[in-house]
């Protein structure tokens, strides 16, 4: 089983792909139920809370002194179905 396309969660719209797998000997068949969930992901691009920052520090600063700290977010929200 192999994909012929990406599956883009926001603009396909598509959860759940169902198909159905059908094997043979050329004398019995079989098949199987095969469903596909298909996962939302954040592929939103993190961001930072500042677009720059700027700082001053003593040349004497300890080693392993933490100089900055920042944060980032991202504007992605987990559908909650």
């Amino acid at each position: 089983m192999f994909t012929e396309r990406s599956f883009d969660y926001e603009t396909t719209g598509e959860r759940n792909i169902s198909c159905t797998l059908v094997a043979t000997d050329n004398i019995h068949n079989s098949t199987a139920n095969i469903v596909v969930h298909v996962q939302d992901i954040n592929d939103n691009t993190p961001q930072f809370e500042n677009s720059k920052y700027e700082m001053k520090i003593n040349e004497t600063v300890a080693i392993d002194t933490v100089l900055l700290t920042v944060s980032m977010y991202t504007t992605y929200i987990f559908n909650q179905n």
